[in-house]
C-alpha cells in the first residue's frame, strides 16, 4: 500500500475524490497566480501599426467582378494580352520601388 502525501486520506488503496479535488484546485491556483511561469506576449509599434491598418481596411482588395471577368474570358478563349503593356507596367513598378527604398 502506498503512502499518500500529507492531507490525504485513503480508501480501498485509493485517494478519495476529495484529495484529487484539492489537488486541482492548488494545481489551477499555481498557474492562474501571477509570475508563476507564466507567458507574455509585446507586439511591436510596427506590427499594431499594420494591425491597425488592417482592420481599417475591411473589404476586399480587389474587384470581385473584374475577376469573373477575367475568368469568363479564359474559359471562352478570348483573353487577349499586351505583352508590351505588361512589361511596361512590371518595369514601373520595380522603378517605383527601388525609388521608393533606396539606402
Amino acid at each position: 500500500m502506498k503512502i499518500p502525501p500529507t492531507g490525504q486520506s485513503v480508501a480501498n488503496g485509493k485517494a478519495t475524490e476529495s484529495a484529487d479535488r484539492a489537488r486541482t484546485q492548488t494545481t489551477s491556483a499555481k498557474a492562474s497566480a501571477p509570475g508563476a511561469g507564466s507567458d507574455s506576449v509585446q507586439l511591436s509599434s510596427t506590427s499594431a501599426h499594420l494591425q491597425s491598418i488592417a482592420s481599417t481596411l475591411g473589404g476586399p482588395e480587389f474587384d470581385q467582378a473584374k475577376v469573373e471577368e477575367i475568368k469568363q474570358a479564359i474559359r471562352n478563349g478570348t483573353l487577349s494580352i499586351n505583352p508590351e503593356a505588361v512589361a511596361d507596367k512590371m518595369l514601373a513598378s520595380v522603378h517605383e520601388w527601388m525609388t521608393n527604398n533606396r539606402a
